[in-house]
């Protein structure tokens, strides 16, 4: 129990230091201290994902995130797979969604790009593990990679 609680320290020293780095982190709480932290920087994010699983794994959460993002003003472009298409035309969600063939582009991770950092997690329920790397150099090189396959999606 007290390793547990020490990694969750070091863990949340190392998001909030706010310092160049690669910090790993685990299961749905090292998640969502991890979004929180992308929301408290408050850049726009653009995401590469797959909706349904990551809305169904963090629940409630993904609610919580999405309504954040939303009072400070913070922009998203999604692409995901097409199986799922958004009806909603909400000018207010301040996100953009393109979509490319779900059998081409089967996403198995969530990847979410700011300006100063990049967000990777594997979405699986029985163990979630992710990392953030905080440097804009390589954040800068991974919006170049998003925008070349925004350009492919539709």
């Amino acid at each position: 129990m007290l390793t547990s609680l020490i990694d969750n320290l070091i863990s949340d020293y190392n998001l909030s230091g706010k310092r160049a780095g690669v910090f790993r982190f685990e299961g749905i709480e090292g998640l969502q201290r991890t979004y929180n932290e992308i929301l408290k920087e408050g850049h726009d994010v653009d995401m590469i994902m797959d909706r349904p699983r990551f809305r169904k794994f963090l629940g409630e959460y993904n609610n919580h995130f999405v309504k954040t993002r939303k009072i400070k003003g913070m922009k998203s472009r999604v692409i995901t797979s097409d199986y799922e298409k958004i009806k909603s035309s909400d000018k207010s969600e301040s996100r953009q969604v393109k979509y490319l063939p779900k059998d081409k582009f089967p996403f198995e991770i969530d990847l979410k790009i700011t300006k100063t950092r990049i967000v990777v997690t594997t979405l699986k329920e029985e163990h979630a593990v992710g990392i953030t790397i905080i440097d804009s150099e390589i954040a800068r090189s991974f919006k170049i990679l998003f925008e070349l396959i925004w350009g492919l999606a539709q």
